[in-house]
């Protein structure tokens, strides 16, 4: 489950460093979200680990 957490935070990382806009990163984890529940991942662990990355990007900006 720890290998499975590590590949999507580093999917969303990756997703939040090569967009160029916030539209394009929320649609971005909306695929990425439909990809990991294609592969069998728990809905749980994508949702709050998907939250948890925006929650923590939108924090980062506005503490900035």
């Amino acid at each position: 489950m720890r290998y499975k957490k590590s590949l999507i935070r580093t999917m969303l990382h990756r997703t939040y460093r090569f967009s160029s806009s916030w539209k394009s990163v929320i649609r971005e984890c909306g695929y990425l979200k439909g990809k990991f529940f294609k592969l069998g991942y728990p809905d749980s662990l994508v949702d709050a680990t998907v939250t948890f990355f925006l929650n923590s990007v939108f924090m980062e900006k506005h503490q900035v």
